[in-house]
């Protein structure tokens, strides 16, 4: 695979993580508005999408680790 193919293989990767991440921090400090918001608007299963996160305090260190790496 050439560096290149890898490297846009990488920063996707690295982007859904980063959505993921900021779900999960807003799952943490507007917890009630998230749930209102996926279960009103989006009509899905909060408790679903919830246990989908990662922990935030556990998982973004090394994310943004990996990701400063990357874009080096």
């Amino acid at each position: 695979m050439k560096q290149t193919e890898q490297l846009a293989i990488d920063i996707k990767r690295l982007r859904n993580q980063g959505v993921n991440l900021v779900n999960a921090i807003q799952v943490e400090v507007y917890p009630e508005q998230m749930e209102a918001h996926f279960t009103n608007n989006l009509k899905k299963d909060f408790e679903t999408f919830k246990k989908s996160l990662p922990i935030f305090s556990n998982t973004y260190q090394a994310w943004y680790s990996e990701a400063q790496i990357v874009i080096r």
